[in-house]
């Protein structure tokens, strides 16, 4: 099933680390299989949804299994009445959420395209009546500039509040208009406390945030989330940083994740990915135990620093203290998500540490083909399994898209010749 050319990019400057981007050619006919871009999410029934971007219009599905090997989706739901330019970058793709507070309630989220090269405004709609209907598209960043807002990432926290945060030039701007200097993006974030009807004041976190690479972001413990980024330190070190916001958040503290020392004049096009994890030591039986109030995070990036090369797991405990269990995962690979997928439900686990089980999912080429490669991690990240190849195309390829919701995990994979492909880990 033929459907786009793709060029592949390499980076000369670390061995084994290309990519596919997919441009979108000859496919004349609405499918989820010829889409430009792919997003997906479970609801809290652990049904699988999945946006997608066709020829300047969002749509919404649902995954209802396999026939002949092929997934099958539901009818498809226009999302966005009017057609606008939109982006549909491997890094920057549109967003999906469920709010568990309001179970009819759908958040969809994407970068409308605007003058000029790589600017952009962040659009979000919702649906409140199960996806049924969405409602006209808002503008969430407010400062009325034509300038780049993009890469966003979309979340909602445990109190039912919809949190947006994207890579931001508005700083940038004005530092070049008074002759200034600037390196990068801002990182902004915005917070809805009223199932997205509106979104408050645009506020800032950080300067100097890498302007391409695109944002992660997870549910905080109690309320907030947790947004991890690759940042511009000083002499064009391009890590990673990490932060907790919630609606009241005025000076975040800004914990650095990774010390790769990647110095590199440009965006690597290669952003991170960040799941919520269990507390350390919090006992699920008996009920009264006493817990251990330490938050605990865990993040997969790519590097090609001077001090390490390849995909990185890390455990990045709250409040700010050095990352733990950095661990190397492949030195050939690129591309990985993070997903937590909890098991309290089985009699035989007495721990939330036994409870959760990590999955990363990355991307590898092995004998002319792409693979996606898989392991697991029932200790909080101390040690992983081997690597199993769960997926191969011998065309090119989409990133892989890993989503959870409690014991549910799943990846979803857009390939040229295969179109889109699930499959339950």
């Amino acid at each position: 099933m033929k459907r786009r050319s793709l060029v592949a990019y390499c980076f000369g400057i670390v061995l084994s680390t290309c990519w596919a981007s997919a441009s979108f050619a000859a496919c004349e006919k609405l499918s989820v299989h010829c889409a430009e871009a792919i997003n997906a999410a479970y609801d809290d029934q652990a049904n699988l949804h999945v946006v997608f971007v066709f020829k300047d219009e969002v749509y919404l599905t649902r995954f209802l299994g396999a026939q002949n090997g092929q997934a099958q989706f539901a009818p498809y739901i226009k999302v966005n009445e009017q057609k606008e330019a939109m982006y549909t970058g491997r890094e920057n793709r549109p967003k999906l959420a469920f709010n568990a507070m309001h179970q009819q309630d759908v958040y969809v989220a994407w970068t409308q395209k605007t003058s000029g090269k790589y600017n952009g405004d962040i659009r979000f709609t919702r649906s409140i009546d199960g996806g049924k209907k969405f409602t006209k598209p808002l503008t969430v960043n407010d400062d009325g500039l034509i300038t780049s807002h993009r890469f966003e990432s979309l979340q909602v926290d445990a109190k039912g509040n919809v949190y947006l945060a994207w890579l931001d030039k508005r700083d940038k701007a004005i530092a070049l208009h008074k002759a200034q200097s600037y390196v990068g993006s801002a990182l902004y974030f915005a917070v809805s406390k009223n199932r997205g009807e509106s979104f408050e004041g645009n506020q800032k976190i950080a300067d100097y945030a890498c302007e391409c690479c695109r944002t992660a972001i997870a549910p905080a413990a109690s309320q907030g989330v947790a947004i991890m980024w690759r940042h511009v330190y000083d002499n064009n070190i391009r890590d990673h940083a990490f932060t907790l916001v919630d609606s009241q958040t005025v000076n975040p503290i800004i914990q650095r994740v990774s010390r790769d020392n990647w110095k590199i004049d440009g965006c690597p096009h290669h952003g991170p990915s960040l799941a919520s994890g269990q507390p350390i030591q919090t006992q699920i039986s008996p009920p009264k135990a006493q817990a251990d109030k330490r938050e605990i995070y865990h993040a997969v990036w790519f590097t090609g620093g001077k001090e390490k090369q390849g995909i990185f797991y890390g455990r990045i405990v709250s409040p700010a203290a050095p990352t733990e269990q950095v661990t190397l995962i492949s030195e050939r690979g690129s591309h990985p998500v993070i997903a937590s997928q909890n098991l309290a439900f089985l009699p035989s686990v007495q721990t939330r540490q036994a409870a959760e089980v990590l999955h990363i999912v990355w991307m590898e080429f092995s004998d002319n083909a792409t693979e996606l490669r898989h392991i697991i991690s029932r200790d909080q990240g101390a040690s992983w399994s081997k690597p199993v190849a769960v997926m191969h195309t011998q065309g090119g390829s989409d990133y892989p898209i890993v989503v959870s919701q409690e014991s549910h995990v799943s990846v979803l994979w857009l390939t040229e010749d295969e179109g889109v492909r699930v499959k339950a880990l």
